[in-house]
């Protein structure tokens, strides 16, 4: 992705800041057990793999792949 930019939030957006997309998902790390499935089908959640680093975004729009940071990593 060339020129991607950051967008932050305090909390889950309602909507996509880069899309508009109403599709916006929670980013779940570390190994997903079945009970993460039905939750990853119908869209209430995204994987974010197995390594954790220091900033990683918390939600991502499930139309352009945008990811949101927490706020509290801005700066």
């Amino acid at each position: 992705m060339e020129d991607e930019q950051l967008h932050f939030s305090r909390r889950k957006p309602v909507k996509c800041p880069a899309c508009g997309s109403l599709r916006v998902a929670r980013i779940v790390y570390g190994y997903p057990g079945p009970e993460l499935i039905q939750d990853v089908e119908s869209g209430r959640i995204t994987l974010g793999g197995c390594c954790v680093s220091d900033f990683d975004p918390a939600w991502r729009c499930l139309e352009c792949e945008a990811s949101v940071y927490p706020e509290k990593l801005k700066g």
